[in-house]
């Protein structure tokens, strides 16, 4: 006796543009990160001299490119950085296969714990890392701190990373205020925050 096996109906085209737009995406991102992993350490990035030791580079102060992002930890909806005004608002750009970012990790926990009722937002972003290694991730740190995804890395082009970690100090007003290249202790993040504090009142 013979078992007859049911045809699949034809495959129906998909379109094309979506996946190649995110591919793409993806693509740029890549070689972003990869550059920025080259340069650490350097004197200049991208032409731009870095101002000290803690890789600091300058920026031109004007408006934070916005955006609205889908957190994934420690609960869902999603984080607009619109709705933030009045706060300064710090990014840290991630993924769990950063050893530095790792390394940072337990003290960027600790400020956030201390600076979160003194009008300070964090917020993590994780970039090109699989959903189940970056929940881990959050978990293994006990991060409390929003943490989004940034699908097909359109927020880190906008914003230029060069790699990670990297992290962007917004003003209350909306405006980038500082850029920091690669991983920063705990003590230099509080001073970082410190003096945004006092400057904006």
């Amino acid at each position: 006796m013979t078992v007859d096996v049911p045809r699949r109906p034809p495959a129906r085209g998909r379109p094309l543009l979506p996946a190649l737009v995110v591919g793409l995406a993806a693509l740029a991102l890549l070689a972003l990160l990869a550059y920025g992993l080259s340069i650490q350490g350097r004197e200049t990035i991208g032409g731009v001299p870095v101002r000290n030791q803690f890789g600091e580079v300058d920026v031109r102060g004007g408006p934070a490119a916005p955006f609205a992002l889908p957190l994934f930890w420690p609960t869902s909806g999603s984080f607009a950085l619109a709705d933030r005004r009045g706060s300064l608002v710090l990014l840290d750009f991630w993924a769990s296969w950063c050893q530095p970012c790792r390394d940072e990790a337990p003290g960027l926990e600790r400020v956030w714990r201390d600076y979160q009722g003194r009008g300070v937002a964090f917020l993590g972003i994780n970039v090109l890392d699989q959903p189940n290694d970056a929940l881990g991730y959050t978990r293994e740190f006990g991060l409390s701190y929003p943490n989004a995804t940034d699908p097909g890395g359109q927020v880190a082009i906008e914003y230029g990373l060069a790699g990670v970690p990297e992290k962007f100090l917004i003003g209350r007003d909306g405006r980038l205020l500082r850029r920091f290249v690669g991983p920063m202790s705990e003590a230099t993040l509080r001073q970082v925050l410190d003096a945004a504090l006092a400057a904006s009142g």
